[in-house]
């Protein structure tokens, strides 16, 4: 049978239990954190797919004190080994890019790549065999080749700007996990009212 309780002996109960309210929030806080993490992680490992892992490693979710409360964070692409990982909102929003630092950018064939589907080597430049440069289109594409068995195959694609489309795997494990925040702040104040438990998760 449900308890009945007066307007005042619930708000009496309530005030008495804020403290242990606060305190099973912000564990319910961090558990929810760590489950965002873990699914954008999840997320990350699947698309974009990475030689270094350096972007899933980047992934954080916190719980931060602001002045409007307790707040749950999911970041991504803060330092790695001494330095940002700058593709993360990239990969997250995606964009336009355009070569900054040389004339093409160079988008590896299924051929240079490994079967996980990550680039075998860091550029054309590091590729061992002997590769020539075709037009395909002036002043848009080409593609590195090179000669096998008497053939011509593309081991480079060579583009003036190519679109990255957006991953958003923080936003998935955002959505996600959007739904299942009622009933973590249910069941904390299930928990921070019943007197029978005591300080339970």
């Amino acid at each position: 049978m449900a308890e009945r309780l007066t307007p005042q002996e619930l708000a009496d109960r309530l005030a008495a239990a804020q403290p242990r309210l606060a305190e099973i929030i912000q564990r319910k806080a961090i558990a929810l954190a760590l489950m965002l993490e873990r699914d954008a992680k999840g997320n990350a490992t699947e698309s974009p797919r990475s030689r270094t892992g350096n972007l899933r490693r980047s992934i954080a979710g916190s719980v931060d004190d602001t002045p409007r409360g307790l707040a749950v964070q999911l970041r991504a692409g803060g330092r790695h080994g001494g330095k940002d990982v700058v593709y993360a909102r990239l990969q997250e929003l995606g964009d336009k890019i355009t070569p900054k630092h040389a004339k093409w950018l160079a988008i590896p064939d299924d051929s240079v790549k490994t079967p996980a589907g990550v680039a075998r080597y860091p550029s054309p430049r590091n590729y061992p065999g002997k590769l020539w440069f075709h037009v395909i289109e002036e002043n848009r594409r080409a593609v590195l080749l090179e000669r096998v068995g008497g053939k011509n195959v593309g081991r480079w694609w060579l583009r003036k700007e190519t679109n990255i489309k957006p991953k958003l795997y923080l936003k998935r494990a955002v959505d996600k996990n959007a739904p299942k925040v009622p009933t973590l702040l249910a069941d904390a104040l299930r928990v921070s009212l019943s007197p029978s438990l005591k300080g339970g998760s």
